[in-house]
């Protein structure tokens, strides 16, 4: 596994974007997500990701990844043959990604974070 596979750990930030994109697959099968930012960071990028169908994580990918089950070997393991064996779903994959991740922006983020807290103080002067 170890000629095949790399687990490299913590990386620098400015490391990030160059792995994700040379990747042949990102997997994140995380059993509790907040949102899933890096499945974002990784579609952005144009990674292929498998990830937990479980929390956040399937609004956040969509049609864009492959999800399985976080806490079973057999779906991870089936996903990732997938990938492995099928170039075409490798480049689908690649493609709803990048236009996945353009769904999600800081400016958007901000504004609508911004316009919560108007419909708050709103909701407070009235």
């Amino acid at each position: 596994l170890e000629s095949r596979v790399r687990l490299p750990g913590r990386v620098p930030d400015d490391h990030l974007a160059a792995l994700y994109a040379a990747c042949r697959v990102f997997v994140y099968p995380s059993l509790y997500e907040g949102f899933g930012l890096p499945v974002i960071e990784a579609m952005a990028c144009g990674a292929p990701v498998i990830a937990s169908n479980s929390s956040s994580i399937p609004e956040v990918a969509g049609d864009a990844a492959l999800l399985v089950d976080p806490s079973g070997t057999t779906s991870l393991a089936t996903a990732l043959r997938r990938i492995d064996w099928d170039s075409a779903l490798r480049a689908e994959l690649r493609r709803r990604a990048l236009v996945r991740s353009r769904a999600f922006s800081w400016s958007r983020t901000a504004a609508a974070t911004q316009a919560v807290y108007e419909d708050v103080l709103q909701a407070r002067a009235a």
